[in-house]
C-alpha cells in the first residue's frame, strides 16, 4: 500500500527508481499536439455515408493506429455524456478515498482479479518504475466478475458495470465495422475473439519532474481493440513516423486503438498503435481504459482471405502471446517478431523442397508452418476447414518419420497423419506433416 504513488508523492522530489535512462524520458521536448488523428462521426455509420465511415476506420487503423469516435452525436449509441461524466466522477473519488479504503484494494498477488497496485505488474523485477497507480478488473461475464469490484465509492458498481456494457457495445460496433472494410463476414471478431473484457483505471498524480519519468513506457496493446476514456487532461502520445504526437482531448469521444491481435489477424493490413503516457506537474491524470480480448484459449491467426500468397505469422493460443507479451513489455518488435510465421517471403515452408511443394494444389489454407515438440513441422488448416473454403487435395509424397499425433503439441489432438498410401486426408485442427525437409529430398 505504501508504493502507490498517490499515498507518498506530494511534495516530494523526485526518486531515483523513477528517473528513466535519457534514451527514453520525455526531456523537455515540446510535443505537437495531433491535429490530424481522425475523428469519426459513427451516426454516419448507418445511412448512406457508411463505406465512408468504414473508410476512415480503415485509413486510420493502417497509419496510426488510433483514432477517436464522437459519442453525443451518435444514433443509439448508448454511452451518454452524463454516464461518460459519472464514470470518471466515480473513478477519481476511489483514488482520493483515505487509505484505509484503498488497503483493501491493494493487492500484490496476480492471482487476484481486481486489485489495485502500482507502476506495473513487474514492479518488483523493473529497473525503473512508471509514475502512474493502476484499478484493473474483468468485466466479462458481468454477473460473476462485478461481485469482486470495489465496494467503495457506493454509486462504484452500479456506474461502471452500465459504462462497460456501453463500452462492449461500441467496441463490437468497431469491430464490425472493421470487419466489413477488410472485406471478412459479419461477426468474423464476435463471440471467442472479443469475449474478454478488461478495465484499467490509471491515476497519475502530479508528478514533480515531468521530464524525467513516464506514467506508462512505450508500448502497443496486446488485446484486439482498446477503448480509452482519457478525461479532460493531456498525456497521452502516439509514436507515429518517427516522431511523438499528443493526444488532444475531446469532449464526449473516446479513444480508439487498434491491439496486436488486430494487427495479427489483419495480416498487418492495420498497424497496433505504439503510445505511452506523459505526466504533469500541475494536476492529477484519471483514465479508464477498457481491453477488448479473445479468451485465453482462442487460436490466433491471420484470416485466411488476407492472407494472399504468405502469411505474416503463424497461429498460437492467445495466453502463449499474452506470457511473451508481459516477459518483453514494451518491445513490440520483439514480441510480434516472436509470432512470425516461420515461412520464406513467398508462402513457402521453411526447408521444402520449392519443386515438389508448388505442385500442391494450394486453395489458400497455407496458413503456418511450426515445430512439433519432436522437431517436426504442421500446417494449419483449421479455418480452412470451419470457414469452408474447400478441401485439401491428398498429394503423393514421401514423408519419412512422421510419428503419431500424440507427439505433436496439444492442440494437434483429434488430427491424423497423411494416408500416402490410400492419398486420404482427414483434418480436424492441424494436420502434422512430418519431415520431408530439403535434406530428405
Amino acid at each position: 500500500m505504501e508504493k502507490l504513488v498517490s499515498s507518498w508523492s506530494k511534495n516530494k522530489p523526485l526518486p531515483e527508481s523513477y528517473i528513466f535512462p535519457p534514451e527514453t524520458r520525455p526531456g523537455n521536448l515540446i510535443v505537437p499536439t495531433c491535429k490530424t488523428i481522425p475523428v469519426i462521426d459513427l451516426c454516419n455509420a448507418e445511412g448512406r455515408n457508411r463505406t465512408d465511415i468504414v473508410q476512415q476506420i480503415l485509413k486510420a487503423s493502417q497509419e496510426y493506429g488510433f483514432f477517436q469516435v464522437l459519442c453525443e452525436q451518435v444514433v443509439n449509441h448508448g454511452i451518454s455524456e452524463n454516464l461518460m461524466n459519472e464514470s470518471m466522477d466515480v473513478f477519481n473519488e476511489l483514488f482520493e478515498m483515505p487509505d484505509e479504503d484503498k488497503v483493501i484494494l491493494y493487492s500484490e498477488d496476480p492471482k487476484k482479479s481486481c486489485r489495485l497496485l502500482t507502476s506495473s505488474l513487474n514492479y518488483d523485477r523493473e529497473k525503473v518504475h512508471q509514475w502512474r497507480d493502476n484499478l484493473r478488473h474483468p468485466c466479462h461475464p458481468l454477473q460473476d466478475c462485478i461481485k469482486h469490484w470495489p465496494q467503495k465509492p457506493i454509486r462504484y458498481r452500479e456506474v461502471v458495470a452500465a459504462l462497460s456494457i456501453e463500452a462492449k457495445k461500441l467496441g463490437l460496433r468497431i469491430l464490425e465495422l472493421v470487419s466489413e472494410g477488410l472485406g471478412l463476414e459479419s461477426g468474423y471478431f464476435g463471440d471467442k475473439l472479443s469475449e474478454a473484457l478488461h478495465l484499467f483505471v490509471n491515476h497519475y498524480p502530479p508528478c514533480p519532474d515531468p521530464s524525467l519519468t513516464l506514467g506508462i513506457t512505450k508500448h502497443c496493446d496486446p488485446n484486439l481493440l482498446t477503448i480509452l476514456h482519457q478525461g479532460d487532461v493531456r498525456g497521452l502520445q502516439i509514436f507515429n513516423n518517427e516522431e511523438w504526437i499528443g493526444v488532444e482531448p475531446l469532449p464526449n469521444a473516446f479513444v480508439v486503438n487498434i491491439g496486436n491481435q488486430l494487427q495479427i489477424i489483419s495480416n498487418n493490413k492495420l498497424k497496433s498503435g505504439e503510445h505511452r503516457v506523459v505526466t504533469n506537474s500541475r494536476v492529477a491524470r484519471t483514465t479508464a481504459a477498457f481491453f477488448i480480448a479473445p479468451s485465453e484459449d482462442s487460436i490466433i491467426e491471420p484470416a485466411i482471405s488476407l492472407v494472399g500468397e504468405a502469411s505474416v505469422y503463424r497461429a498460437f493460443e492467445y495466453k502463449d502471446f499474452l506470457l511473451d507479451y508481459l516477459s518483453h513489455m514494451g518491445n513490440n518488435e520483439v514480441v510480434l517478431g516472436r509470432f512470425e510465421s516461420q515461412s520464406l517471403n513467398n508462402g513457402t515452408p521453411v526447408g521444402f523442397n520449392n519443386k515438389v511443394y508448388n505442385q500442391i494444389p494450394k486453395p489458400k489454407w497455407v496458413i503456418s508452418m511450426g515445430n512439433c515438440a519432436n522437431g517436426g513441422g504442421y500446417y494449419h488448416y483449421s479455418s480452412c476447414v470451419d470457414r469452408g473454403c474447400g478441401r485439401i487435395a491428398p498429394v503423393d509424397i514421401y514423408l519419412p518419420g512422421c510419428p503419431p499425433m500424440a507427439n505433436c503439441s496439444k492442440r494437434l489432438k483429434g488430427a491424423t497423419t497423411s494416408s500416402i498410401g490410400g492419398l486420404s486426408k482427414r483434418i480436424s485442427q492441424f494436420a502434422c506433416l512430418l519431415g520431408y525437409f530439403e535434406r530428405h529430398i
